[in-house]
């Protein structure tokens, strides 16, 4: 998986919180992939896993999107 900021340490959070392709990243929210990642990054105690943002995980799942031909993810109108 080829994804900006993801080294070999983010790969393995992410493959271990059942992140591991696409397909997985393309279904989730922002906030469901940031818990997700957090989750398991302390699970680990991975030093060389930076901590995930909001900003991060929205390439991540942009880019799963883009590369699975789907389109923009749902965004909740701001009221």
């Amino acid at each position: 998986m080829t994804l900006r900021g993801v080294n070999g340490a983010v790969a393995m959070v992410m493959i271990e919180a059942g992140l591991g392709d696409f397909e997985a990243l393309a279904g989730l929210t922002v906030e469901a992939l940031v818990k997700y990642y957090q989750e398991m990054r302390e699970k680990r105690s991975e030093p060389d896993a930076p901590e995930a943002d909001e900003v991060l995980a929205a390439l991540w799942i942009r880019a799963a999107r883009q590369y699975l031909g789907l389109g923009e993810p749902e965004v909740a109108p701001v009221t």
